[in-house]
């Protein structure tokens, strides 16, 4: 995650999620990241 932030620092990022096992993941992800300083909605 610290390499997709150096890399990616004025990039924002959107995780589209639906029902399952792949969108528990999907949140997870955008969990991590929010975790990390990135901004969503």
């Amino acid at each position: 995650m610290s390499c997709l932030k150096e890399q990616w620092r004025q990039t924002q990022i959107v995780v589209l999620v639906g029902r399952g096992g792949n969108g528990d993941d999907g949140i997870c992800a955008a969990r991590h990241l929010a975790s990390r300083g990135s901004h969503g909605t």
